[in-house]
This record gives structure tokens, C-alpha cells and sequence, in this order.
């Protein structure tokens, strides 16, 4: 193709075409030249052969030169494309070192570019930019500040909508974490700090963490912070691993969200909340300026602006202490061994068992599992050994949506175990091994008093020493978290502890060996009313149970179920009560619930396999009241 060819086909005179294509066409028409310059690329001309050595020859080729240590694949790409789009070539340049810029640009100067797309090397760029301006080639700078002759990506705005985001899922004690690597943290971090003053959120200096090592859980656990924004996914990898390994879940019990740039990558779990720096729309805009320039056009976008990025919700929730309130259970966790025989074992005589079956249990994984299929949030706070056993139960309670972070394993006992003899009309006899239950102290209580914010019941067993069920009623009471008690195997209850129970659920052979001498359901209960508990609730098996407060006494009737093994019956029975009194039920209402559930429980062999989920229990009752 010629100069000649290119005049033809654009309609103009071959000294027309040479003027546009060396840029010297100040006086010629928009439209004329645009319409010569598209033809002139469309056609691939090369104008050497009249204007070789002219130092304002169009090559129509540009370059871009970056730091090798902060190459970004995405933005070259998107800088490729656009000029491909406008059909311009592209030099790619990486330099090391203020020194190879120096060459680089000086190479290019020499063998003639268009323009430059360019990241410069701070505070040691001024020969190279004479040099450009000597030879009159146009350049704009990647990631540039207001006053030179381009806009950045705008990571201030980034920083707003991260804090947005979490803001919006009411959070308040939001921890900003970084590791100092990335180079736009000023910014990104300014962005922060004013989406929380235009939300009236007061900034401490405790929020910013620039350390990223073994202490750093420990900070965001001290400091009680909810969320965490990091300024890469790599920091954000590193808690999520740490706080799973506490068993605390994201975003469950903590909420994460990060940057990361837009390369299409696999997803791999965890997958993580996170917004795209916008890096391949940037190379198109920088690569679209710089090329408007060139051709004397006006620009489509004098500064680069960018959609808000649509953040999902996978890392990031409302706080686990503005969410329902929850219910934490403090008490015994081990194995259960379930033996099937005839006859209990007596002395000097040896039974044989049909059936046997391992199962976890224990009172307070009981209750635990029995709240979770009713559909609520529960927090059990307990302690195992570090052994099989332990391993196995804490798989399963999280499987079946226990929050087990108040789980403590001892490396110097076993996990509990308890030996349950189930006769043939579903009758049980129980020897228990208390183990880690024993060493669970009021001190464990104490480490997990973040549970009970937020809380609406504690629901406490006596299969864990006096001290600590005392200590968890007191934190329970400072918290105005009620308690529900179910005392056994306990000789005696303090006054002290009595006074601060909301529902004191014991069984019939429980009641009368706590208080000897009264018979009656009608005095029994009344004893522990004078006592200062608010509510009792006596189970009487077949016989259904009796409430009594300060003002009534009522008997609710058992429901026809035919028993198969009654040793979790008491354990649903309280798990469904604190759920629907939880809901604000009525304590009658809650009572026939907590019958219809105790009633399915015993149907099936083990405890925590028969527990019912909310969807069976309902349907069963609404069958029952029609």
C-alpha cells in the first residue's frame, strides 16, 4: 500500500495524508483526519519511504513500561486489547531499576514510539521525561497522582466500600489488616477511615494491624472485633485457617472481606468475600486516553470511574452478637455405650446384651444437638479428652451445627464415657464415667464469657461440678441470660444457686431425693419455689409433668408415644422448652412442645440420633391440637 493508494482511497491528496500521518495537521479538518488514520490502520501503512527520517512519523505502535516487581498481568491485557481494538502494536518493557528505565526510555526515544503507557520509578524519572518531551512523545502515567497527566484507580473509593459492605451488615469493631506489601495502602486505608466517620463509627488506632504473625488472632480476639477488611487474600486465607483451627466459623462467628485483583482464577475453597481492583478496565482506559491523545480526539472519560462491585455475601454476615439470640449449654460431653439386655447387672451375676451401640452424648451434647434441630444457634461450652473419642464427638457435634469453640480438649484425661443398660420397655440404668467432664473449672467458663452476650438461655446439667455450674448461673445472671437446671446424680443444691434459676427441671426420682420427707408433685415444687427458683417443671415419665410457678400449678398429660429407650427424654424435653420460650411462647405452649419432643425422642434408640427437627415436631402438634 501506498501514499498514493491511501490518498485515493480516503479521498484526499497525497500531501494531505503525508501531514496527518507526521503529524502536522493542525489545520486539517476532524473528519478528514480521523478518516485518513483509519484507513492508514486499517491498511497497516508504513510511511518510511517518504518520511524515514522525519522524527514525527506515525508508527502507530505504543509501549508500555513497568516495574518488573509490580507487573500486573490484567492490566496488560486490558491495555492489549483496547489497542487492538484501534489497531495499534504494543511494546511491552519491564525494567528493575531507576537505571534500566533510563535505557528504556532512551531506546524508545530512538527507535520511535507513538506514546508511552508508564509506570515510573519514584522521584527518579526527570531525564527520562525530558527526553520525551525533546522528542515529543506523549505519555501517561499508571497509577498517578492528580497532578500529572493521568487519573489512578481510585482506591480510596475501594476502601469505602470494603467498610461499606460490613457497615451495612451492622458492624461496628471492624479491624483493618495489612502487611505493608501493598502499595496503594495509604489511600485504600484513607477510604476506610472516611466511610466510618460519614458513618459516625469512631476510629481507634487498635484498629489498624500491621502485623500479620502468631499474635494476630490474639488481637482480634482481645480487641472483640467482628470483622476484619485485609488488603490481600493471602491475609485473609491466613485467619480464616487460624480461627477455624479455634473452631470459630466464618462468617458465623466472624466476618472477612479482601482485595484481590481481577485475573480469572480458579475458585477454590474457602471462597472468600472479596472486591476486584479493577486492573484490565484500567489498562483499556489508560490504553484509550493515551491513543485519544495521539489522534487529537476528545476523551470519552477524562478520569477513570469504574461500577461499584457487586460484594456477595460468602465470608460476610451480621455480627453473631446482634443476630437472634442465641442459647449456650454448659455441661458433661462423652461417649455413650448403649448395651440392650434383659435385666440390670446385680452383683455376682453376669447379663448378657443383645445389641450395642457408641453414640456421643452426655447431657450437655444432648441438649446441645436437641437445640440445633429445632433450628436454633447453639454454643456449647464443655471439655474432652485428647483422644479418639474426643475426635470423633466433635466431628460429629459440628456436623450437626453445634458451635464448639467452648470445647476444650485435656491432654491428661479421657473423654467421658457413660455405660447405659436399656431393658426391654425402653427403662434405663446409667453408669457414668465423668472423666474431662470433671475438670471442666469455672476458670473454662470465665475464658468463654463472650458467649452468654447476646445469649437468651443457659441451660446447665450437674454431671460437671458444683463450682463451675455455679459460675456459669453467675455469668449468666450478670448477662440477663436465664438459666434452665437439670439436676443428676447431685446430693444436694446450694441456696445460692437455687436463687438465681429461672426453670429447675428435675425427675421424679431426682425431686424426692433432693428434698425427703415431701411426697406430693404440689409440695415438691413448692419447696423449690420458697427456695427462689421461678420455675419448676417435674417430669413424671408416662405421667406426663407439672408445672408450678409462684401463682399456678398444672399437670400436662404425656403424649401417646410407645418408648424404645427413655434415656435422652429429658434432654429433648428441655432442649425444645428454652427453644420456644426463646421464641416468646408462652411457658404452656412451650411445655406441650417440649412433651411432643420429648415423646418422639424416646421412640428410637441413643439420644442425640433420635433428637426431632422442628419441620416433624410442629407438623406433629398441629395434628395433635386438630
Amino acid at each position: 500500500m501506498t501514499i498514493k493508494e491511501i490518498a485515493k482511497l480516503a479521498g484526499v491528496s497525497v500531501s494531505t495524508v503525508s501531514k496527518i500521518v507526521n503529524g502536522k495537521d493542525e489545520n486539517i479538518n476532524v473528519d478528514t483526519r480521523n478518516r485518513v488514520l483509519k484507513i492508514v490502520k486499517d491498511y497497516n501503512y508504513s510511511p518510511y519511504s517518504f518520511v524515514k527520517n522525519a522524527s514525527q512519523a506515525k508508527t502507530f505502535c505504543i509501549a508500555v513500561v513497568l516495574k518488573e516487581s509490580s507487573a500486573n498481568f490484567s492490566l496488560i491485557n486490558g491495555v492489549i486489547d483496547a489497542a487492538k481494538s484501534l489497531n495499534y502494536q504494543v511494546t511491552l518493557i519491564y525494567n528493575t531499576s531507576p537505571e534500566d528505565e533510563l535505557m528504556s526510555i532512551t531506546a524508545l526515544c530512538k527507535n520511535r514510539v507513538d506514546g508511552i503507557i508508564w509506570e515510573q520509578f519514584d522521584g527518579n524519572s526527570e531525564i527520562s521525561q525530558k527526553q520525551l518531551a525533546d522528542n515529543n512523545i506523549p505519555y501517561i502515567c499508571i497509577d498517578s497522582e492528580p497532578d500529572m497527566s493521568a487519573t489512578s484507580i481510585n482506591f480510596s473509593k475501594l476502601g469505602e466500600l470494603a467498610a461499606e459492605s460490613l457497615i451495612q451488615k451492622k458492624h461496628q469493631k471492624i479491624a483493618y489488616i495489612t502487611d505493608n506489601q501493598f502499595k496503594h495502602e495509604n489511600t485504600f486505608f484513607e477510604g476506610f477511615k472516611q466511610c466510618l466517620f460519614q458513618n459516625m463509627i469512631p476510629y481507634s488506632d487498635s484498629m489498624y494491624i500491621n502485623h500479620v504473625n502468631s499474635q494476630l488472632i490474639d488481637t482480634l480476639l482481645i480487641n472483640e472485633f467482628t470483622a476484619a477488611i485485609c488488603t490481600s487474600r493471602e491475609i485473609a486465607l491466613t485467619i480464616y485457617e487460624e480461627l477455624d483451627r479455634l473452631h470459630r466459623k466464618i462468617p458465623r462467628d466472624f466476618s472477612l472481606i479482601c482485595l484481590q485483583d481481577d485475573l480469572p482464577v480458579r475458585q477454590t475453597y474457602p471462597k472468600l468475600s472479596h472486591l476486584e481492583i479493577p486492573y484490565y478496565d484500567y489498562g483499556g482506559f489508560l490504553c484509550n486516553y493515551l491513543i485519544e491523545e495521539l489522534e487529537k480526539l476528545h476523551h470519552n472519560k477524562e478520569f477513570f470511574d469504574f461500577p461499584e462491585p457487586v460484594i456477595d455475601d460468602r465470608s460476610i454476615d451480621i455480627p453473631r452478637t446482634i443476630r437472634s439470640k442465641h442459647i449456650v449449654v454448659v455441661g458433661s460431653i462423652h461417649m455413650d455405650i448403649n448395651l440392650n439386655v434383659k435385666e440390670c447387672p446385680q452383683v455376682g451375676k453376669s447379663i448378657e446384651a443383645n445389641h450395642c451401640a457408641f453414640n456421643p452424648g452426655g447431657k450437655g451434647a444432648n441438649q446441645a444437638v436437641g437445640v440445633a434441630k429445632l433450628g436454633k444457634e447453639i454454643f456449647l461450652i464443655g471439655k474432652v479428652g485428647n483422644d479418639y473419642e474426643g475426635t470423633v464427638i466433635l466431628d460429629f457435634l459440628q456436623k450437626n451445627g453445634v458451635n464448639i469453640q467452648g470445647i476444650s480438649r485435656d491432654e491428661y484425661a479421657d473423654t467421658g464415657k457413660a455405660f447405659i443398660h436399656i431393658l426391654e420397655d425402653g427403662e434405663s440404668t446409667i453408669t457414668f464415667y465423668p472423666a474431662a467432664n470433671n475438670r471442666l473449672t469455672p476458670e473454662d467458663i470465665d475464658k468463654n464469657t463472650a458467649s452468654f452476650k447476646n445469649a437468651r438461655f443457659c441451660l446447665i446439667q450437674t454431671e460437671i461440678s458444683l463450682e463451675t455450674i455455679e459460675r456459669a448461673a453467675e455469668l449468666a445472671k450478670a448477662n440477663h441470660v436465664e438459666t434452665i437446671l437439670k439436676p443428676s446424680a447431685v446430693p444436694n443444691l446450694s441456696d445460692h444457686l437455687l436463687e438465681m434459676l429461672d426453670y429447675f427441671v428435675p425427675n421424679q426420682k431426682e425431686i424426692n431425693y433432693l428434698c425427703p420427707g415431701l411426697s406430693a408433685p404440689e409440695e415438691q415444687t413448692a419447696y423449690f419455689i420458697e427456695k427462689g427458683v421461678k420455675n419448676v417443671i417435674l417430669t413424671a415419665g408416662h405421667n406426663g409433668c407439672y408445672l408450678r410457678t409462684k401463682d399456678l400449678f398444672k399437670h400436662f398429660p404425656a403424649l401417646p408415644f410407645t418408648p424404645v429407650d427413655t434415656t435422652g427424654a429429658a434432654d429433648a424435653f428441655i432442649a425444645a422448652l428454652s427453644v420456644y420460650l426463646s421464641e416468646d411462647r408462652p411457658i404452656t405452649e412451650a411445655i406441650q412442645y417440649a412433651t411432643g419432643a420429648a415423646g418422639f425422642c424416646i421412640t428410637r434408640e441413643g439420644v442425640t440420633s433420635a433428637m426431632i427437627d422442628r419441620i416433624s415436631l410442629e407438623t406433629y402438634m398441629s395434628k395433635q391440637r386438630n
